[in-house]
């Protein structure tokens, strides 16, 4: 049989500045090459898509680099080729609003959803308008800013033209129906949920650090990930203020100096709070066996890969309720525990909860199947299949 030539496009500082759409891209790439008869070729510019005239499919990663995502459609529909897109999309509203008031020294207060788009609204008219903002969110500008109708008009161009969306989860594929205003049944007909998926090995404890090597208390609370503002470990920190006997250990590189600096003035307040730079998978998976839980109440998240690799490891979990992540596509109501990422005191209750129940996890092998790089290759191949056909 011979190979299917498809093209994989992503924004071009995808391995300057790797992310998750890189690492979605890349897995996807492997297994997809591993299991089935395709040819791969990653670019990442539009004019590369022009110079392949045997590909069949060009299959696009990430939603919001929209004007690299609408250039790569336009040009995929010039040469008469399928067009898939993986979205990695979820709606922003929370993580702008945070973004915004960190910047300005406010704290992280909830508000209702006419009140954030208020505010936005009036920081995006700053951003405009004022050079010296206008350079530190000029990503925001070129993106379309949140709220404003460029922002909508864009992203609704995308979804109308492609062939086929791959979301991560139902919740996923629902937002995108909502935010940019389609009827969910035309959303539906041409979409196919792909999980986001790990290849997590927890039985490499042999390759691994010792729990030892690393110098944490006895009882402790990980939070894995990139430090930000999104990642909300400021409150994470505040919600255990005045709970010192428990460990918090933060692991991932610094994304967000502002909210470095602010998470570890809290945290030299409190002690017992430790920092290890981003680290290896293997290197892990000692901090997650010996946790009390895994805490990541994000503002927002596609799913949180940290989350499954947690929950592999048998680490209880916290994290946002639904509005911020794909909590029941991904069963983290059954594997763990759920809270408000404003709320201290939800935050803090769903930590003691974990810890009371004082036991470990064990997922189902169905779960582990479904979040395996191998099923997202099945489903993807399958996708293209039913685009080739018709």
């Amino acid at each position: 049989m011979d190979k299917i030539k498809i093209i994989f496009a992503n924004r071009k500082d995808c391995f300057d500045k790797p992310g998750g759409d890189t690492v979605q891209m890349m897995k996807t790439k492997e297994y997809l090459e591993k299991h089935y008869p395709v040819n791969i070729n990653v670019v990442l510019s539009p004019e590369e898509i022009l110079a392949d005239t045997e590909a069949k499919i060009v299959h696009i990663f990430n939603l919001d680099t929209i004007v690299e995502t609408n250039n790569f459609i336009n040009v995929a529909k010039k040469s008469n080729k399928k067009i898939v897109l993986s979205t990695i999309h979820w709606n922003y509203l929370d993580t702008y609003y945070v973004k915004y008031l960190e910047y300005i020294g406010l704290p992280t207060i909830n508000a209702p959803n006419y009140i954030k788009k208020f505010i936005i609204k009036v920081f995006n008219f700053f951003i405009y308008n004022l050079p010296f903002l206008n350079k530190k969110f000029n990503s925001f500008i070129n993106k379309g800013l949140y709220c404003t109708k460029k922002y909508i008009a864009l992203r609704k161009q995308a979804l109308k033209e492609v062939d086929l969306l791959l979301p991560n989860s139902i919740e996923e594929m629902n937002i995108c129906a909502s935010e940019f205003n389609f009827d969910i049944n035309y959303i539906k007909h041409k979409t196919v949920v792909i999980p986001n998926a790990t290849d997590f090995d927890v039985n490499i404890n042999e390759q691994s650090l010792s729990i030892d090597d690393f110098n944490l208390p006895k009882r402790y609370v990980v939070i894995a990930g990139r430090i930000d503002s999104t990642k909300n470990q400021y409150n994470i920190v505040k919600a255990l203020y005045k709970d010192k006997d428990i460990g918090i250990v933060i692991v991932g590189r610094v994304q967000n100096q502002q909210t470095f600096n602010k998470v570890k003035r809290l945290s030299e307040k409190r002690g017992n709070v430790y920092f290890i730079n981003q680290i290896s998978q293997k290197d892990l998976i000692p901090i997650y066996r010996n946790a009390l839980c895994h805490c990541l109440p994000s503002f927002y998240d596609t799913t949180g890969l940290v989350n499954l690799e947690a929950l592999l490891c048998g680490c209880p979990i916290v994290v946002s309720n639904s509005k911020h992540c794909p909590v029941k596509y991904y069963e983290f109501d059954k594997y763990g525990e759920v809270c408000n990422p404003y709320s201290l005191k939800s935050i803090r209750a769903a930590i003691m909860k974990n810890i009371e129940k004082n036991t470990r996890i064990k997922v189902s092998n169905e779960y582990i199947n479904k979040i395996s790089y191998k099923n997202v290759a099945d489903l993807t191949y399958n996708s293209y299949l039913r685009l080739l056909q018709g």
